[in-house]
């Protein structure tokens, strides 16, 4: 399973999908986990706060690739977007 990595760029208008394991802390990468059920190893939150500190309480969660804003931000979790759950590159030199 490859995790998201901050300096992968060749993907565009896509939504990877996350889920909040608690009511915890949404700023702590602990809290979070892949759709897969593997824990979070990186985050790098939306920096507007409505995006941030939903006022509603959610548990879900996506990175949102477009329009150089490639950030993550909590949202409902009845919100119908095409999510990546999982990507395997063919060719291991893609991982990197």
């Amino acid at each position: 399973m490859n995790h998201w990595n901050a300096e992968n760029t060749s993907w565009s208008r896509l939504i990877i999908g996350m889920r909040l394991t608690s009511l915890g802390n949404h700023n702590r990468t602990s809290c979070w986990q892949w759709a897969d059920g593997t824990a979070m190893d990186f985050t790098d939150w939306n920096p507007d706060p409505s995006r941030r500190y939903p006022t509603t309480p959610s548990k879900c969660g996506v990175v949102a690739m477009w329009k150089d804003d490639d950030r993550w931000t909590v949202t409902t979790c009845s919100m119908d977007v095409p999510l990546l759950c999982k990507y395997t590159p063919l060719n291991p030199e893609d991982s990197r």
